[in-house]
């Protein structure tokens, strides 16, 4: 029997020019992205449980021993239908099955004592049961359906914030939000000095962190935030504007002393161009000297007349030099920026370039002030001291300080910024480092670091923590892959206490191992006791689809209704096109609950995406962007 589908007429007075997308997408597509039933053989993408198992495997214990790898998973077939289980009160769930194989090491010669597999025992392990998605977008627990709320959090990434000090000073600070790991923040005080926080724990300068990622003394760290210019100082300082362009600014080589016949000099890399200092270089008959200056980046698409000072664009001087696509030098550092040499370098496909700053720009104390604050001068001390903070308590050595630091940042399994947190990173800092490296770099530091200057300076703007760019969507398959998580890491726990105790390598199995009821037990809990999880509301089908679309900025990791504040609650304009302004529910939770838009879709990365139809010459076309926040 063929079922006949009324004809949909519209009665609009302007076409939509799209169909609507499904309205259960927000649900459906993140299951599947999370179970891949169609990955045969194995073969699946690096997201969802394939992530999950990959993460955490393989498990070794402490000698060295033993090792359990990851194969493969699979999934069975549900034992009754939906509608059986909603009679029966049975969960809608089908077996997860993981192929593990357990690898037992051998030591090999008596001086190297190296380690080489010995015997290894492969077996589907039984995990327990998952519950999955029906048809309609919903989960059948104990014979109720239930809805998982897609949840609204703070996107991983970079945020650059700003607070009004009492004595009117603007303050900037910098947070580094990872996926999982120690959170670090960035903050500038009333005296100009930068300081670094990691977990929230006492502060400490943020040259003493460059100095333990290797960047020892201080001509080094100055070289990561300034170019190099040469003064000239056979003339006298006249007029306050030539004083300060001139004085104070911090020596990028070592000034020899002619008279000295050990090789002692004048002054040394790092030290600053006092008058005093300034007099004595010119009454030892020096002409020029090198000094640090700051720079900032100059679009050369855009008119080089800079909105800060009204300078001709030929005063601009190459703070370095400037590489074509192919590596070839096409501009020199200290060469001014005439307009030949502009159309030059346009032409060679250089669209952005970074100049000195022009005459007049003040330039930002912060890196002064905070090597003068630095109680450390060296790698080693500077490590101690930050091992010291992290771990109190204990004598610091500087290979375990080192390794140590490694680990909260650089570490895969300790530190995950995920592919969000890299993308963000990558696109407010404007840092090259590859999409699936999902650790902090050393560069990632130096650019925050950066940024902070040029916030200082007056350039740069800082980040609205309620725009819906630095807010996304865990949707289910991301919310139970969690969960699946902490129920994996339980349970590799207790494998690797159960292989430190067992003595006996040929009568070790996996069933003696692995043991599944962790892994099952959390997920039941999240299904039956999450905030996440509730009753679907079933008043009538249009309820009914609603709540499977709402999103939540309560639950697990998210906001709580006493905490959060009105800015949180309110209407935004990135959520026009994205999310309902109307629907919210009165009372606690105003704000904090909301609904999806019909024509909105979320995103690989989380991020919520509005159709645009292109206007040209003041029409509206059929072609349709999506755009994100």
């Amino acid at each position: 029997m063929t079922t006949k589908t009324a004809p949909h007429l519209s009665f609009a007075k302007l076409e939509t020019g799209m169909p609507m997308p499904h309205l259960l997408d927000i649900q459906t597509r993140a299951f599947q992205s999370l179970l891949q039933p169609d990955g045969k053989d194995g073969v699946r993408s690096d997201v969802g449980l394939e992530r999950v198992f990959k993460d955490l495997f393989p498990i070794q214990d402490v000698n060295g021993n033993y090792s359990l790898e990851f194969v493969k998973y699979a999934l069975g077939e549900p034992k009754y239908t939906v509608e059986e289980c909603i009679e029966r009160d049975m969960t809608y769930s089908v077996p997860l099955k993981a192929t593990l194989q357990l690898v037992v090491m051998e030591e090999v010669g008596e001086v190297t004592k190296t380690k080489r597999p010995k015997n290894i025992i492969e077996k589907e392990v039984y995990l327990g049961e998952l519950p999955i998605l029906t048809p309609l977008g919903t989960f059948v627990i104990n014979g109720a359906e239930r809805v998982i709320v897609s949840q609204l959090h703070r996107s991983p990434g970079v945020v650059f914030e700003e607070s009004i000090h009492p004595n009117g000073q603007r303050l900037f600070s910098a947070r580094i939000i990872p996926f999982r790991g120690s959170w670090v923040e960035f903050t500038v005080d009333i005296h100009d000095v930068i300081y670094v926080h990691i977990d929230k724990k006492k502060k400490f300068p943020a040259t003493a962190l460059l100095r333990a990622f290797g960047y020892g003394t201080n001509a080094d760290i100055l070289k990561l935030f300034y170019a190099v210019k040469e003064i000239d100082i056979t003339g006298k300082l006249e007029g306050r504007a030539q004083k300060r362009e001139v004085l104070g600014t911090l020596l990028a080589a070592d000034v020899p002393d002619p008279e000295n016949k050990k090789g002692e000099p004048l002054a040394r890399v790092g030290d600053e161009l006092t008058l005093e200092r300034f007099n004595a270089f010119r009454r030892a008959g020096i002409t020029a000297v090198r000094v640090f200056a700051g720079y900032t980046s100059l679009d050369l698409r855009e008119d080089a007349q800079p909105t800060t000072t009204q300078q001709a664009p030929s005063k601009y001087v190459l703070a370095f030099d400037v590489a074509d696509p192919d590596g070839e030098v096409v501009g020199e550092a200290g060469r001014e920026l005439s307009d030949t040499l502009r159309k030059k370098l346009l032409k060679a496909g250089v669209t952005k370039v970074d100049v000195l700053l022009p005459a007049g720009r003040s330039e930002s104390p912060l890196i002064k002030n905070t090597l003068a604050k630095d109680p450390t001068h060296t790698e080693a001390e500077a490590l101690a001291q930050i091992y010291t903070l992290l771990r109190p308590g204990e004598a610091p050595n500087i290979e375990t300080a080192r390794e140590a630091l490694k680990r909260l940042f650089f570490h895969p399994k300790r530190y995950d910024l995920g592919k969000v947190g890299r993308y963000k990173i990558n696109q407010r800092l404007k840092v090259n480092v590859a999409k699936d490296n999902t650790v902090l770099t050393e560069d990632d530091f130096v650019a925050i670091i950066r940024y902070l200057i040029e916030l200082s300076e007056g350039r740069g703007y800082t980040d609205d923590i309620d725009h819906l760019g630095n807010r996304r969507v865990r949707s289910v398959g991301e919310l139970i892959a969690n969960q699946f998580s902490v129920g994996l890491s339980r349970m590799a726990r207790l494998i690797k206490e159960r292989m430190s105790i067992n003595n006996d390598p040929e009568r070790i199995t996996l069933d003696d191992l692995v043991n599944a009821r962790t892994v099952s037990a959390v997920i039941q809990a999240f299904f039956g006791s999450s905030q996440l999880s509730q009753f679907m509301d079933q008043t009538n089908p249009l309820a009914e689809l609603t709540h499977k679309r709402r999103l939540s900025a309560l639950g697990p990791g998210g906001l709580t209704r006493e905490r959060a504040g009105f800015e949180v609650r309110d209407v935004h304009y990135s959520q026009y096109g994205r999310m309902c302004p109307i629907e919210t529910p009165e009372g606690p939770n105003i704000g904090l609950i909301t609904s999806l838009s019909c024509y909105a879709r979320v995103n690989e990365l989380g991020f919520i995406e509005t159709p645009y139809r292109v206007v040209k010459d003041g029409k509206v076309t059929d072609e349709t962007r999506w755009l994100s926040a």
